[in-house]
């Protein structure tokens, strides 16, 4: 049977002549506004919850894993950074080394 409006209403107005106006309203206010098959279960909130928990699992995995490709990626750029800095300095050191040279050079003309 499907519950309607104008169902509803005959619903009420026999419990309006049977219990009064004020009990009548009371137990219509407890009835759900749809019908019982739109109303949730234990059973229905437990597979939402597990659908939940499953979700929020593989969200954390996923998280998991960028964690671990940002911590893979940040190792190579240092190792990257410091093979860069390394190579600099040698430049850098053999260019002052060479000055030097140059200059006592010249200073023993």
């Amino acid at each position: 049977m499907t519950i309607d409006e104008r169902t509803r209403r005959e619903l009420y107005l026999r419990l309006e002549a049977v219990l009064g106006v004020v009990e009548a309203e009371t137990l219509m206010e407890h009835l759900p506004p749809v019908g019982w098959a739109d109303v949730a279960t234990r059973r229905d909130l437990d597979a939402l919850r597990n659908e939940m928990e499953h979700g929020f699992s593989m969200v954390q995995s996923e998280f998991a894993l960028a964690r671990s490709e940002m911590a893979t990626q940040k190792a190579e750029i240092l190792t990257l950074i410091a093979d860069r800095l390394r190579a600099q300095t040698w430049v850098l050191f053999s260019a002052l080394v060479a000055g030097i040279g140059a200059a006592a050079a010249i200073a023993r003309l």
